[in-house]
């Protein structure tokens, strides 16, 4: 387990030394012109208002910005939360302290956009069971036109988040969102992915793209896994504002310690519309075919030497799964706010606990900026069911967080934000809800407040 731990470490650092690169490649660049998203040709000849596009940025301070930025951040907060328990059955408030920096940077060129956010953060409790360290994310998005007809997109994600995190920014590995283990108190994550999109006609195109990923658990109560994902598309754009498009994807996970794996083969279809005032909606639905094999253990009840004593039985476990899948999704992004809402169904590795899971998710997010300030608001909720083992009860999170930043001088603005966690029952345990409050100062090299991330 530690020699695997070190290699998700040591996997995420190449990642921070390209983006650093590339960043300082973005400063220098003198090119201001409007950045050229990669979609289809019917999309790209509206004008922006009614093709619904707008910067790929990978966090929320994007929309203080109308071009290319790069703006660098450090922040201090002190925090209060009114149940620090991880599952050790005291109930416990704790303060506590956060501090970190980060970088948020975009870019275009004529033919490429690329965009980063980082932050890093120390949190440390005085007391209660959640533990003190480290919470880390990276998120980097690079996509360019290779000819009239072929683009290429790459992107990357990975960190490490503490058991008790209030996070919104994006968490998706190639098979779904990355879910926290109620017995872990720290959580690692590592995507990327490539894909290259065909243009034949107008309307026609055609896309393949690949995804490697992991996530891992510090516990013992838990497997970590490994996954790499493949899919096709073909894209056909009705008209100048609707696409519909057809993926047939297939994955394979695995689970450490011989724990399992699953493959997963799935077929969708996906309606998209751009409606006016640059609202954007799609639904997908489709069925993913899961085969798991894993192996159970079954506690089983000995008496010895007139005492009752529970030992596990190792059952090897095989199951074929068809699963519904489904999901709708509605964005807003008009001038300096931002709505985004998302609900559905889908397959998911798990949480190193139930392995291979159906998961019923909700997730939205609302932003808006004004002239000095921000103010962001996101929950999000998620209920796993196992379908490859033979854990029979559910296990549900959710969490809900609002923060406002205001900025006080140049480079100085003033944080405020208030996160409500869930994390329900689980083989007997009870669940946790905690209210956390947190304030303090930061420093921007922008001059622009924080955002919920």
């Amino acid at each position: 387990m530690v020699r695997l731990e070190t290699i998700s470490e040591i996997a995420l650092k190449p990642l921070i030394i390209l983006s650093v690169a590339l960043i300082a490649s973005a400063a220098f660049a003198q090119q201001t012109q409007e950045p050229a998203p990669a979609v289809p040709a019917a999309t790209q000849e509206l004008p922006p208002e009614q093709n619904g596009t707008s910067n790929t940025l990978t966090s929320l301070s994007g929309q203080f910005f109308e071009h290319n930025f790069i703006n660098l951040y450090a922040f201090a907060d002190a925090l209060y939360d009114s149940n620090a328990l991880t599952l050790n059955g005291v109930e416990q408030g704790s303060w506590g302290f956060k501090g970190g920096g980060g970088i948020d940077a975009y870019h275009a060129w004529r033919d490429s956009i690329f965009s980063i956010d980082y932050q890093g953060a120390y949190t440390h409790y005085q007391q209660g069971g959640y533990q003190s360290g480290a919470n880390q994310r990276l998120s980097l998005i690079y996509t360019r036109r290779l000819s009239r007809r072929w683009s290429l997109s790459a992107n990357a994600s990975g960190g490490i988040f503490l058991y008790g995190s209030d996070a919104f920014y994006p968490v998706e590995t190639g098979a779904g969102v990355v879910v926290n283990n109620p017995f872990s108190p720290e959580n690692k994550y590592l995507s990327t992915g490539v894909s290259l999109v065909y243009q034949q006609t107008r309307r026609l195109s055609y896309e393949v793209s690949g995804t490697f990923f992991l996530n891992r658990y510090q516990t013992t109560i838990g497997y970590s896994s490994t996954g790499i994902s493949g899919s096709g598309s073909v894209n056909y754009a009705l008209s100048a504002k609707t696409t519909l498009s057809g993926t047939y994807s297939h994955t394979y996970i695995t689970y450490q310690q011989g724990a399992g794996q699953s493959t997963l083969d799935g077929a969708y279809l996906t309606l998209r519309h751009l409606f006016p005032r640059r609202w954007t909606g799609s639904l997908t639905a489709g069925v993913t075919r899961a085969d798991s094999s894993a192996t159970n253990f079954i506690p089983v009840q000995l008496i010895s030497n007139g005492q009752v004593v529970t030992a596990y039985a190792i059952v090897p476990y095989h199951r074929i799964s068809y699963v519904p899948t489904f999901e709708a999704t509605a964005t807003h992004d008009y001038r300096r706010s931002l709505l985004s809402v998302s609900a559905g169904q889908r397959v998911i590795p798990g949480n190193g606990i139930y392995l291979t899971s159906r998961t019923i998710f909700a997730s939205g997010i609302y932003s808006r900026t004004y002239r000095r300030a921000n103010f962001s608001a996101g929950a999000g909720y998620n209920r796993l069911t196992s379908i490859s083992t033979n854990i029979a009860n559910n296990y549900s999170s959710a969490n809900i967080s609002a923060s406002y930043g205001y900025t006080l001088t140049r480079h100085l603005a003033a944080n405020l934000r208030y996160s409500y966690l869930h994390y329900g029952n689980f083989s007997g345990v009870s669940g946790v809800n905690d209210n956390r409050i947190q304030m303090g100062i930061s420093f921007s090299s922008a001059g622009v407040p924080m955002t919920l991330f």
